[in-house]
């Protein structure tokens, strides 16, 4: 079922809610009853609307009729029922809608203002966002009309503090539009009427000091006596899986091109590096402080360019200063050491060879480093025994690291992203025998590679 129900509010039909435009105009075909349809026919000139019925409707058995032509409706297709005010309020059709899918999915309801609160209408901001009380699903930038209230706001508040700070303003607002302000902490000792609306003005914008600051203070709570408990046992040793699993995740993330859950797993990293530094402040190590000035000292040392008087032009000439900087830095230690054992075994192959060509010790062309791959690849055909095929093996991914290198590519992402193809490919020759009500195991080699050869011409990903 894909039936959405769409509260119009009380005002005249070109103040209905960004969120309701969107879910009309995304539905297949619109149902209204007493709404004026040709008003909004006129405001959304692309809507396939419907008449449910005509007048005053009756009860009981009109509605339940009414209730079964739209579940009908909606099997296989989007639909939306529009309704004057809030969906839930005093709408006998929307209540024998959701008596009737409680078993089956339930239909979504985008919420409208009351037809009761039309009088203080002229109080609140364009733009407000309508949410409801047991999903209050927000953006805290935008005003905000919270519907639906409960009698004990406990539960709303909690949800609610996750997005404002404690002071945040906010008022209940009545039918008259009169509000009674108070603090967002004040709110589970407010008594909310029947009829009244949680009102919640933008939240000012973040600055990244106070952000860091009150995400160091947090951090700082979940490891302290009244914590979390396993925040409390965390180690530095303890955290490294997690270190290196977020930073995968955030890779992921790139990969992909999501903005919003690049910005989430980015998070995730910063609460590792949060935790470690905290661990660092109890055990008499460092503080974040020190860490965020050693790196910014390292930035303004290593930017002679932008931060002093030094000119360098192009991306090598930057690169081959950064390399002697850190070299002066290390002093006599060698160009290879401080490179992490930790590291992917192809992403350190190819730090090393990099290292190494930028002192000069390199392939004079591309050429050369395909023909070494060539001959290491000659030498893995004849390995014998199993140490020499371990031996040999190592030397051909040691060689693609270095031509991954002279291409300018990254054998890490060039792996992870080839891996995504082949399961991608291999999960649509796995649907195809579904369709077919065929085994993959059972098929000979040829058709195999006919379905293989079929899922990268769906797919298009050659």
């Amino acid at each position: 079922m894909a039936l959405t129900i769409v509260g119009l509010g009380p005002g005249p039909i070109e103040q209905i809610t960004p969120e309701a435009r969107q879910a009309l105009e995304g539905a297949a075909e619109v149902w209204v009853r007493g709404r004026r349809p040709a008003a909004l026919a006129s405001l959304l000139p692309s809507l396939r609307l419907h008449s449910l019925g005509r007048g005053r409707l009756g009860r009981g058995l009109a509605q339940e009729s009414l209730a079964r032509r739209l579940l009908a409706r909606a099997r296989g297709r989007e639909v939306a029922y529009a309704v004057p005010g809030h969906p839930l309020e005093g709408e006998a059709v929307v209540a024998a809608l959701l008596a009737r899918s409680a078993k089956e999915r339930h239909p979504r309801v985008v919420p409208g203002l009351s037809l009761s609160l039309a009088p203080g209408l002229a109080t609140l901001p364009p733009q407000v966002q309508l949410v409801d009380a047991l999903a209050p699903a927000l953006d805290p930038s935008r005003p905000a009309l919270v519907l639906n209230l409960p009698r004990d706001l406990s539960s709303l508040t909690d949800k609610l503090r996750q997005l404002y700070p404690s002071q945040h303003p906010a008022a209940l607002l009545g039918p008259s539009g009169r509000k009674r302000p108070f603090a967002l902490a004040d709110l589970p000792r407010q008594a909310p009427r029947s009829a009244a609306y949680l009102y919640l003005p933008p939240a000012p914008a973040p600055t990244a000091a106070g952000a860091f600051a009150e995400l160091d203070a947090i951090i700082a709570r979940l490891r302290g006596p009244d914590g979390c408990p396993w925040d409390r046992e965390q180690t530095h040793a303890s955290l490294k899986p997690f270190l290196l699993e977020e930073a995968y995740e955030a890779l992921e993330a790139l990969d992909l091109g999501d903005a919003a859950r690049l910005r989430e797993e980015l998070g995730d990293v910063l609460l590792q590096i949060m935790l470690h530094a905290q661990i660092a402040v109890e055990a008499g190590e460092f503080t974040i402080a020190q860490v965020i000035d050693g790196l910014t000292h390292k930035l303004i040392h290593r930017h002679p360019h932008v931060f002093g008087s030094e000119r360098l032009d192009t991306a090598a000439a930057v690169s081959a200063h950064w390399d002697a900087l850190k070299q002066e830095e290390k002093g006599d230690r060698g160009l290879l050491e401080g490179i992490p054992q930790a590291l992917p075994a192809l992403a350190y192959s190819q730090e090393v060879q990099g290292r190494a060509a930028r002192a000069g010790f390199d392939w004079p062309d591309y050429q050369g480093i395909l023909e070494k791959l060539a001959e290491e690849v000659g030498e893995l055909r004849r390995a014998q025994s199993q140490r020499e095929k371990v031996h040999e093996l190592g030397d051909v991914l040691f060689a693609l690291a270095d031509a991954a290198r002279g291409l300018g590519v990254d054998p890490e992402e060039a792996l992870r992203l080839a891996n995504r193809r082949f399961s991608r490919r291999f999960a649509h020759m796995e649907a195809a025998c579904r369709r077919r009500r065929v085994s993959l195991g059972e098929l000979s080699f040829d058709q195999q590679n006919a379905l293989w050869d079929e899922a990268k011409a769906a797919l298009n990903d050659r």
